[in-house]
C-alpha cells in the first residue's frame, strides 16, 4: 500500500509496482483487486470514445480515504509533506469529491490523456447523462489561461464537452475561456 500510494494520482503500470515489490504481476493485480474490494483503491479508467480502449490503457490511481494515504506516507503533519505529497493528496481529495458527485448523478469518472510525445492530459473527465465535464487540478493559489491549455485541447477534440473547470487553492471564482472556469476547491 505504501507503494501504491506514492503512485497516487499516476498511471498504475502493474509491472513497474511488482518488479518494485519482487511479486508477480498476477499476485499484484489479486492485492490490488482485495483492495478495490476492500474498498480502499479505485482504479480510474482512462477516457476515450472507443469502449474498447477504456479498458486496454492503464488507470490511474487514488485512495478512496485521503487520510489513509497520508498516514501510508508515514507523516502526521502537514508541514511534514513535501509540496509534491501534498499535490498528490490535494488532487486525491479531488478525486474523491468527483467520485462522490459521479456516483450520486449516476455518472462515471475518467482521466484523458493523450501519448506519443508533447502529451496532452486532463485529470478528471466527468460523463453525466451523455455530457462530459473536464476537470484540471492545479496545488497553487493562482491560476491563469494557461493553466486551461489541456483543458481547450479537451474540448477540441470532445463533441460532447460541455464545460472545464479548474480547480485551485484560490479564492475566487473566474471565467479562463469559452466554458472554462477556475473554481477554489472550497467550491466543491
Amino acid at each position: 500500500m505504501r507503494l501504491l500510494v506514492l503512485r497516487t494520482g499516476g498511471i498504475l503500470k502493474i509491472s513497474d509496482l511488482a518488479r518494485d515489490l519482487g511479486f508477480s504481476q498476477t499476485t499484484v493485480s489479486r492485492y490490488i483487486h482485495l483492495l478495490e474490494t476492500s474498498c480502499l483503491l479505485i482504479r480510474l479508467p482512462a477516457f476515450t470514445n472507443n469502449m474498447a480502449k477504456r479498458v486496454i490503457k492503464s488507470p490511474k490511481v487514488y485512495f478512496l480515504d485521503p487520510s489513509l494515504a497520508s498516514h501510508l506516507m508515514d507523516k502526521r503533519d502537514l508541514k511534514d509533506l513535501s509540496r509534491e505529497e501534498q499535490a498528490k493528496l490535494f488532487e486525491n481529495l479531488v478525486f474523491l469529491n468527483l467520485y462522490v458527485f459521479s456516483e450520486i448523478e449516476g455518472g462515471r469518472l475518467y482521466y484523458f490523456r493523450t501519448y506519443g510525445g508533447r502529451e496532452k492530459e486532463v485529470d478528471f473527465v466527468l460523463e453525466v447523462a451523455g455530457s462530459v465535464v473536464g476537470v484540471e487540478v492545479k496545488f497553487k493559489k493562482e491560476v491563469g489561461f494557461k493553466d486551461v491549455e489541456n483543458l481547450r485541447f479537451f474540448r477540441e477534440i470532445t463533441p460532447s464537452f460541455q464545460t472545464g473547470f479548474v480547480i485551485y487553492l484560490g479564492e475566487r471564482l473566474q471565467k479562463l475561456g469559452k466554458d472554462l472556469y477556475a473554481v477554489p476547491w472550497r467550491g466543491l
